[in-house]
């Protein structure tokens, strides 16, 4: 359950289901009873009805309920940034994800269709990918060379992000001995890191630029930038 500054309470519907079942009357305490009722009350009693609404577990056999990427997984679906790989019931999170795929992402989620062009007069590319790739080239993220299948690293996501957000300012450099203080990608490994899109991999002093992201990676680095 979470509390937004304006003193709203919100918590997944599918996790009172879970916990409690259907027809369930369930009351919930809060701090400052002035906050969240004018009458004084310091709880609020809901009454679940009808029928437990999907989990992304009821959608993707191999994305459990708990699972690290489940929350990800289903902001995802949700907000119809991607869906299931291969077949309808799975998501296929350990999959290699491509450049051509995290744009795709960043594309949809971004929700800025004004800015694309047809790039099958820039690049060759699959044409599910067209206007995520023709919208990522007009803005400076890819140029004339993108290759769509080339694999999406640790680096090259969070440059991607940091870019479709405007390439937002981070107060300090993040201190990595792999990350050279030169490199295209420090200013974007810097934000990402103070904002919890991701850390450190491989031990505290190391980010592993090199590494490449698999599907689940990439919408919990998407998640996080967007829900921090």
């Amino acid at each position: 359950m979470t509390v937004s500054q304006n003193g709203s309470v919100s918590i997944s519907a599918g996790k009172l289901y879970e916990l409690f079942g259907s027809n369930t009357f369930v009351e919930i305490s809060v701090a400052d009873a002035k906050t969240y009722d004018t009458q004084g009350k310091d709880y609020a009693d809901f009454l679940l009805t009808g029928e437990k609404p999907q989990t992304v577990a009821d959608i993707f056999t191999d994305v459990p309920i708990g699972n690290w990427v489940s929350d990800p997984v289903a902001w995802a679906v949700q907000n119809e940034i991607t869906n299931g790989y291969g077949a309808k019931d799975k998501f296929a999170p350990a999959v290699e994800c491509t450049e051509a795929q995290i744009l795709t992402f960043l594309y949809r989620a971004v929700g800025d269709s004004s800015a694309t062009v047809t790039n099958s007069m820039i690049m060759a590319v699959d044409k599910p990918y067209q206007s995520a790739v023709g919208w990522a080239y007009l803005r400076q993220m890819i140029d004339t060379d993108f290759k769509q299948d080339t694999p999406c690293t640790r680096a090259q996501a969070v440059k991607f992000i940091w870019e479709a957000l405007g390439k937002p300012s981070a107060t300090k450099t993040a201190s990595f001995t792999d990350v050279p203080a030169n490199a295209d990608y420090t200013q974007a490994v810097s934000w990402a890191v103070e904002q919890g899109v991701t850390n450190g991999y491989g031990g505290n002093d190391t980010f592993a630029p090199d590494r490449v992201c698999n599907r689940g990676e990439i919408v919990t680095f998407l998640y996080r930038a967007y829900n921090n």
